[in-house]
């Protein structure tokens, strides 16, 4: 009969874990991906790494705003791009 409760026990631990799993969304897209994909939507090219990474900076924190904002409030929404 106990290998019939750890049975059960492991049927059961491991739909808990499955059902944790499905319920976690696709991991995001690194900023420096988003930042690339944002660079070739609007034929941005940066010559000079400096003026890049500066642009990045500028990127980067918009998109944090954005994201702080549009959590915050459901009925102005702000899009990026």
């Amino acid at each position: 009969m106990a290998s019939g409760r750890q049975y059960l026990a492991l049927l059961f631990i491991l739909g808990i874990w499955v059902s944790q799993a499905s319920s976690r969304s696709i991991p995001e897209v690194s900023m420096s991906d988003r930042f690339e994909q944002w660079m070739a939507s609007y034929g941005r090219v940066y010559q000079d790494p400096s003026e890049k990474d500066k642009r990045f900076q500028i990127f980067k924190e918009n998109v944090e705003y954005i994201e702080s904002h549009n959590a915050g409030h459901t009925a102005k929404k702000y899009k990026l791009g």
